[in-house]
């Protein structure tokens, strides 16, 4: 059997890219974005020039692995997946991902995003666990995570400040097996 690392990157409407540098431009324009960056998790939040947004480093690599989601019939790019908080020992890791064009929010760009990162890291880098935190108030992406498979493992009180108000986090998480039951029975 042939293998195919076209499915390991792409979805039916969504791919994991590497980051280029005429990303930025919309880096920046997202961070302007209220309502995009009032979910994201993040110690405080601010408008960036382009020139804050870097291309990841090589020796980054252990640290954290960078996609940015593009649409598969334009290469829009859309959005980001990242994968971070690695403990190589445990086999386990974070996520984060988040659609920046208001257009292709709500689409289920996200949620094939999800797909493609979740099976990125347990297929390619061999993950146990992939976690996640999301704000409490963020009901869309509860859901969504939810709906994907992933188990509430912990609720961190009051424990971001937004828009001043402190806000519970929710800690998520699903594992190998998990994954692979979901992936066997849709």
């Amino acid at each position: 059997m042939a293998l195919n690392l076209g499915d390991l990157y792409t979805g039916a409407h969504v791919k994991l890219t590497a980051p280029r540098a005429e990303d930025r431009e919309s880096l920046a324009r997202w961070s302007h974005d209220a309502e995009f960056q009032r979910l994201l998790f993040m110690n405080f939040v601010r408008p960036q020039p382009p020139d804050f947004f870097q291309l990841p480093k090589e020796e980054d690599n252990l640290k954290y692995i960078v996609f940015h989601l593009r649409t598969v019939s334009e290469e829009k790019f859309i959005g980001f997946a990242n994968l971070w908080g690695f403990n190589w020992s445990s086999q386990s890791c974070m996520l984060a991902i988040g659609i920046g064009e208001p257009d292709f929010r709500g689409r289920g760009y996200g949620t094939e995003g999800l797909d493609l990162l979740v099976s990125y890291a347990f297929r390619e880098l061999n993950m146990h666990r992939v976690g996640l935190v999301v704000f409490a108030f963020n009901e869309r992406a509860l859901h969504v995570y939810e709906r994907y498979g992933f188990v509430h493992e912990g609720r961190i009180r009051e424990g971001n400040y937004r828009d001043g108000s402190y806000f519970d986090v929710i800690q998520m998480g699903i594992l190998r097996p998990e994954w692979e039951h979901r992936s066997k029975n849709g």
